[in-house]
């Protein structure tokens, strides 16, 4: 038998050195248990009166109970807006006006009517008019 073949079939060893290893574990350990231990102290020496509050009782969810009445009503409020008349800042004589009329506006001007606003002279607001 050779000296390889020797050096192969003896076992090697180790080099970790397994004292040192085992000594950190062990004081890691024992570094974490005197936090632990240091943190319970602590607690019970300056927390005096309870931590955990007793319960309340919530009060009862706000539910949509109507909820097809509810969007008639969002809807109808808008269909209302698009339909009527009405003053948006009556010192700038700016008007809200049911959307049919505003697109009828636009289609007989033709090509002109996505041209800019025409201002309302300072003479026709004084006498309470007011372009269509």
């Amino acid at each position: 038998m050779t000296n390889s073949e020797r050096r192969e079939r003896e076992p090697q060893p180790p080099d970790v050195a397994t004292h040192k290893v085992l000594l950190v574990a062990l004081a890691l350990v024992g570094f974490v248990g005197c936090s632990i231990g240091g943190a319970r102290i602590y607690y019970l020496w300056e927390i005096r009166e309870p931590v955990n509050a007793a319960p309340k009782e919530f009060a009862a969810p706000r539910l949509q109970i109507n909820d097809v009445a509810d969007r008639a009503r969002v809807e109808q409020k808008a269909r209302a807006q698009l339909d009527g008349y009405a003053w948006v800042d009556r010192k700038q004589s700016i008007i809200r006006i049911p959307i049919d009329r505003a697109m009828a506006l636009i289609a007989s001007k033709g090509t002109e009517g996505y041209g800019p606003i025409e201002e309302v002279s300072s003479a026709d607001n004084s006498k309470g008019k007011s372009t269509p």
